[in-house]
């Protein structure tokens, strides 16, 4: 799930503020795939599964000034994002999971408009081991 430009982007009681992206990831952690034991079976796999997979988000923030905002790699909350097709209330929806800080950079960009970027990775964690970490609902009339 890639989200440009989110209406707005709060990790806890902390906003996230001139995010440019929001980008969802899932990884298979552990894969099974298996071929066929028949004699004469073909070249393919007769199953897949992925019992095991990681989510994590990524926010890309562009600063224009000094920006003391201070996460740190192993906090924890609760990150929401707000999205919508327009800038109207119409089809917005929330997205909301626990994360963890695993990451946060920032790098310059030199050039003719130079601009300073930030990004934070995250952890999504899910609150039993089986339900997904991720909550998409309509958040029409929700601030």
């Amino acid at each position: 799930m890639l989200v440009i430009h989110p209406q707005s982007v709060n990790f806890g009681t902390v906003r996230i503020e001139n995010v440019t992206a929001v980008a969802l990831t899932r990884h298979a952690v552990r894969a099974t795939l298996e071929l066929t034991d028949d004699a004469g079976g073909g070249p393919y796999h007769v199953f897949a599964d992925v019992p095991e997979q990681r989510v994590t988000a990524v926010v890309r923030q562009t600063l224009s000034r000094e920006d003391a905002l201070d996460i740190k790699p192993g906090t924890q909350a609760t990150l929401v994002v707000f999205t919508a097709p327009a800038a109207s209330d119409a089809s917005r929806r929330k997205l909301s999971a626990t994360a963890v800080v695993i990451d946060v950079s920032a790098e310059l960009k030199a050039g003719a408009t130079p601009a300073a970027l930030r990004t934070i990775t995250f952890a999504l964690v899910s609150a039993d081991g089986a339900t997904d970490p991720v909550s998409v609902v309509d958040a029409k009339g929700e601030s």
